[in-house]
């Protein structure tokens, strides 16, 4: 279906103010691409200690427990001073509150940063 018939559709003609993803409505739509870069990394890195299964898994633990990150409507950060923060208060209860299953406790108490939650 053409961009313009799926609109017709689904956004009820040529009234499109506000409706979430119909054309001209900025709102609930993802941000567009700022930009990226390409920098070349130098090093002796041990290939036999790289897997992209520990950052996938933080990255799937972290959208869980910050709905921010997976949602355009509930809990979405306006002004990056407040998502820092929310990150900021993630990690601090991740690692110091947090008792995990494996080790039956915190990061922090693993470390011996800390010996009490």
């Amino acid at each position: 279906m053409d961009p313009a018939a799926w609109a017709a559709v689904n956004c009820g003609g040529g009234d499109w103010a506000g409706r979430p993803g119909c054309p001209g409505s900025r709102r609930y739509n993802p941000a567009e691409c700022a930009g990226i870069g390409k920098h070349t990394i130098t090093g002796n890195p041990n290939l036999n200690g790289i897997a992209s299964s520990y950052g996938a898994r933080r990255n799937l633990t972290m959208r869980r427990h910050l709905r921010r990150f997976t949602r355009l409507t509930h809990a979405f950060s306006k002004k990056l001073e407040n998502h820092t923060h929310a990150i900021s208060l993630y990690c601090r209860f991740y690692n110091f509150c947090k008792i995990h299953k494996t080790p039956r406790v915190t990061p922090a108490m693993a470390a011996g940063i800390t010996d009490h939650v």
